[in-house]
């Protein structure tokens, strides 16, 4: 329940961003987070394409983002 409310939050900031696309029937998102390793400005921001829902919940619990298939049949 938290993590839907805090991934809606971060469909409102622009933080998610939906490609308006699907993989076999999952929707599919960008993910953009700072990028804390970047030497200039233009790279501060690093962003993650075609991610699942659930790979981004599970940046959500650990910060970290990994892709990650196995996500969609663990929680169906």
């Amino acid at each position: 329940m938290i993590k839907e409310v805090i991934f809606m939050l971060m469909i409102a900031s622009g933080q998610v961003q939906p490609m308006h696309e699907q993989n076999d029937g999952h929707e599919l998102y960008i993910l953009c987070v700072d990028n804390d390793e970047a030497t200039e400005q233009k790279d501060k921001v690093f962003c993650y394409e075609h991610a699942y829902k659930e790979e981004i919940f599970e940046f959500i619990e650990t910060g970290t983002f990994e892709y990650n298939e196995f996500l969609l049949t663990e929680n169906q």
